[in-house]
């Protein structure tokens, strides 16, 4: 009802809506099947407040619609799912940003992929699933070739690749080369530069590099001399820097 008259309710009730909105769907659930009529109404309240917009300076109401979307995106997929586009548009802009509104950005913007990557692993054949599955891919390859690419979105690209290498396997069609073998070799590659090939002994997020491997490993047929070289060679790493490795940074 809000959200009907936006321009005459403070943000600060639509922020309070939105906080009573998160604690209230953690035991009186509304999702597609069994409440689709306020299922997609809940839905188009938050998708409304997570619009970005530069002239609002108190965004505090649209991180508390971020949190409701980041804590109960599976009540809201039935929806969330045929705008995936936008939000994968949308929800980069606030990781972007900067103090709160890039932490809560962020973990939106996390929770929204991975939600892609369940999605795409119990999917059929279909082209829509085809369509997703090779915008995040393209995405998460463009990532690892910017220099300029933000920490969490290389961390989001390694995970990415690990997740849906079994999709890539089944429903990635490249006439050119194997696409879950170029997935390998990128991650390799990324993995050894940044661990085996420079001064940095910092492996806190080794850990996610060593499983999206294992991950594509299980879709390949094989590996060469020097592939598998190059895994015991990090595994080895990982296992000396263990004791140091921060359990926070590894989830």
């Amino acid at each position: 009802w809000f959200l009907s008259s936006a321009k005459d309710v403070k943000t600060p009730i639509i922020e309070g809506c939105m906080m009573a909105l998160k604690g209230m769907l953690v035991h009186f659930t509304r999702d597609y099947n069994e409440d689709p009529e306020n299922s997609k109404e809940i839905y188009s309240y938050v998708q409304k407040v997570c619009a970005f917009q530069e002239n609002t300076h108190r965004k505090t109401f649209q991180r508390a619609a971020l949190e409701v979307l980041t804590v109960h995106l599976d009540q809201m997929w039935k929806w969330a799912l045929e705008d995936y586009r936008w939000w994968l548009k949308e929800l980069p802009i606030w990781a972007g940003r900067q103090g709160q509104d890039k932490y809560t950005g962020i973990d939106a913007l996390r929770a929204f992929h991975r939600r892609c990557w369940t999605h795409l692993t119990q999917c059929t054949e279909s082209l829509a699933d085809k369509e997703m599955a090779r915008l995040l891919l393209d995405h998460y390859m463009q990532t690892f070739t910017d220099p300029c690419a933000a920490a969490y979105d290389l961390q989001l690209a390694v995970e990415g690749f690990g997740a849906l290498a079994s999709v890539a396997s089944r429903l990635i069609e490249d006439h050119d080369q194997n696409f879950v073998t170029l997935m390998f070799r990128i991650i390799l590659q990324r993995a050894q530069t940044d661990y085996t090939k420079s001064e940095d002994n910092n492996t806190e997020q080794l850990g996610k590099y060593l499983e999206s491997l294992s991950n594509i490993c299980r879709e390949l047929k094989t590996i060469n001399t020097d592939q598998l070289a190059a895994l015991q060679q990090l595994t080895r790493l990982f296992m000396a820097n263990y004791p140091h490795n921060n359990k926070r940074t590894q989830s």
